[in-house]
């Protein structure tokens, strides 16, 4: 964006450089773009390690099998993102660089908000509740258009997962302030 003074020559406006912002290097970027995969890698990795060994193999096959797939999914996201790493430009805005990460990774960063403060709210709330809340907000991040069905699902499978565990199994998930009103 250029201005004109008086004599008709051409000026730079200082709004384009004030919004030019602090250069973010590639290796920057990279580090967070890889922050969050790697971080789930390394949990991956201790979840294994603390394990091996101390509990039967038999009882381990499907927490094994869901840490293998993780894994090769988390590298194949390592992978794509190192591409895009070789094939950024050398000086970025930390504006852009921000903006883009946060676009890329928004659908990730919101499930990995809920799936924390369900975390957080299991024990607090109590299991039950708490899983109502999370599906809720999920089906309303995923953008679902017909409620009446979404809270159908909802309520089927929290249906399904009281009858198999509670009534048929016998084991008691954790009930916070609400769910011991209920029982």
């Amino acid at each position: 964006m250029t201005t004109q003074n008086v004599d008709g020559e051409g000026m730079e406006n200082k709004s384009e450089e004030e919004d030019a912002g602090v250069e973010f290097s590639v290796l920057l970027s990279g580090i967070t773009r890889l922050a969050f995969p790697l971080l789930l890698l390394l949990l991956a990795i201790n979840y294994v390690n603390t394990t091996w060994g101390r509990i039967r193999t038999d009882n381990l096959q499907y927490p094994y099998i869901v840490i293998g797939l993780m894994t090769i999914l988390i590298l194949l996201v390592m992978y794509e993102e190192i591409q895009e790493l070789i094939q950024m430009d050398g000086v970025r805005t930390t504006k852009q660089a921000l903006s883009d990460y946060v676009t890329e990774w928004k659908v990730t960063i919101l499930f990995s908000g809920i799936l924390i403060s369900y975390g957080l709210a299991v024990p607090f709330l109590g299991f039950f509740t708490s899983s109502l809340l999370a599906m809720v907000v999920i089906m309303a991040a995923a953008g679902v258009r017909d409620y009446k069905i979404g809270l159908l699902v909802i309520a089927c499978i929290l249906t399904t997962i009281w009858l198999m565990f509670v009534e048929f199994i016998g084991v008691n998930p954790p009930s916070g302030i609400i769910d011991s009103l209920f029982r």
